[in-house]
């Protein structure tokens, strides 16, 4: 299955098209002999994607605007990143149980308990919002 944009990735050379940006990168590069991909200036890492680079040059290479934590010194280069940060000064359970009387800091950690009441044998991909059974 394919995430986010549904829409066929058409190659401006031949009428072929694919499903995700990778594969018509590959394509362009086999076929065509043309190189789309973005290279990092500061290493030989090559990516398929721009939003990959972007990633790769602010955590990897620590290259951008620092953001830091409004509570205490640390310093990171990406919002996801803080955002998981963040986590470490919370200290108040927001999050209720509505079958007993446990408590959790995170929604997910809420949800996955809630399964223990409810028989829901799903394990959901930390990745996305795909769901496997097993």
């Amino acid at each position: 299955m394919i995430h986010g944009d549904y829409r066929p990735k058409k190659c401006t050379h031949c009428p072929k098209a694919f499903k995700t940006q990778t594969q018509l990168t590959i394509h362009k590069l086999d076929e065509h002999n043309i190189d789309t991909r973005h290279k990092c200036n500061a290493c030989d890492k090559v990516f398929n994607m721009k939003r990959q680079l972007t990633t790769h040059t602010k955590s990897y290479h620590m290259m951008g605007e620092k953001i830091k934590c409004s509570m205490c010194d640390y310093e990171c280069y990406l919002k996801s990143v803080l955002r998981k940060h963040l986590y470490m000064h919370k200290t108040s359970k927001d999050f209720h149980c509505t079958y007993c009387k446990k408590s959790f800091m995170r929604k997910t950690t809420l949800q996955f308990h809630e399964r223990i009441h409810t028989g829901d044998k799903r394990k959901a991909l930390r990745l996305c919002s795909l769901v496997e059974y097993r």
